[in-house]
């Protein structure tokens, strides 16, 4: 594969890896938000007064929860973006995003060791930041 090739496929598994992050949020959200709804109903078919809490709670997790995933998956789409349209600083914020990612097993490692071979070898360096000098 060509440098070109490596950083297009580097940028698309970025976005692939954040976009399954926000997959991930939205799964939470939905299955915690089924879980406060419908231990809200639980509640006002008569149940006792506890359900209340417990629903809202639920229903608050569902937000904090699914946007916390949902944000956290961001800055790998845009990272991937920005790689593929070869920005200069998308190189640094893959590298650091690739760091990070390693402690994620398995499918974090392996695209964390991938973006960090490639991404440190000189001509694509050379293709992200230009000429040197």
């Amino acid at each position: 594969m060509t440098t070109r090739q490596h950083l297009d496929t580097i940028g698309l598994l970025w976005i692939v890896y954040g976009l399954l992050y926000v997959a991930g949020g939205l799964l939470f959200f939905v299955l915690f938000g089924l879980a406060g709804v419908g231990t809200g109903v639980a509640a006002v078919s008569g149940g006792a007064n506890e359900l209340y809490v417990m629903g809202g709670g639920y229903l608050a997790a569902a937000v904090l929860g699914g946007s916390f995933f949902a944000l956290l998956g961001l800055p790998h789409a845009v990272v991937g973006l920005a790689l593929r349209r070869r920005r200069p600083w998308s190189r640094v914020g893959a590298l650091v995003l690739a760091a990070i990612a390693l402690l994620n097993m398995p499918l974090g490692t392996l695209l964390g060791v991938y973006t960090i071979v490639k991404l440190v070898d000189p001509e694509v360096r050379a293709e992200l930041e230009g000429p040197i000098g």
